[in-house]
């Protein structure tokens, strides 16, 4: 199914550059001249990158507390990066990787999402919707002096996004956003079961268009 949504996307990102080239328009004038009218079209495709802060909510209350502190932590720092695809003025589609580490925990989150950018104003507010595909895993033992080994959960997920953008220049844009991812992660750990779920993600960064 991954293989399948991401090779579409490549297709689509494929067509939709070709059709971004500049072209040339022939007209006759009254004295039976060829003009030739350079028409230049907008850079459609771009880089983006972002780092930040995130938050995820798990099931404390019915944990053992023989579970190690430091995987009670539900804060963390995350980055974000992928490309883009402005289909026009308003429409555009991002396909992301996303790596969100905790004290015990790190997700690596993989999506896609669409996007509706307001253009009236010099700051430009967007809002989206998304969905992917994430893992979760331990990267520390959460119980003391046992060897859990390979602690993972693999999930789909979807979720939505806001945020606004500001153009620099020609190139360069920068952006900060709001993302939720609504999730649920199950591992299972001797007897206990942990659940991570809902990824809350704050981001600031930089679009460069190619």
């Amino acid at each position: 199914m991954k293989r399948i949504v991401f090779i579409s996307f490549l297709t689509t990102t494929f067509i939709f550059s070709n059709s971004s080239y500049d072209y040339e328009k022939v007209t006759n004038n009254n004295n039976n001249n060829n003009n030739v009218e350079e028409v230049s079209l907008d850079k459609n495709i771009y880089f983006e990158g972002g780092i930040g802060y995130s938050s995820t909510s798990f099931n404390t209350d019915e944990l053992s507390q023989s579970i190690n502190d430091s995987s009670y932590d539900e804060n963390g720092f995350s980055f974000d990066i992928g490309f883009g695809y402005e289909f026009s003025d308003n429409i555009f589609s991002t396909i992301n990787y996303q790596r969100i580490n905790l004290d015990s925990i790190s997700f690596n989150n993989g999506y896609i999402s669409l996007n509706y950018q307001f253009t009236d104003m010099d700051i430009k507010p967007f809002i989206g919707i998304l969905g992917g595909y994430s893992n979760l895993t331990w990267t520390e033992d959460p119980i003391d002096n046992v060897n859990e080994r390979d602690i993972k959960s693999n999930e789909y997920f979807f979720g939505a996004q806001i945020g606004v953008s500001y153009e620099i220049n020609s190139n360069w844009d920068i952006y900060g956003k709001y993302q939720y991812n609504n999730i649920k992660h199950k591992t299972y750990i001797e007897d206990e079961v942990v659940e991570h779920k809902n990824n809350n993600i704050f981001l600031f960064g930089f679009k460069y268009k190619i």
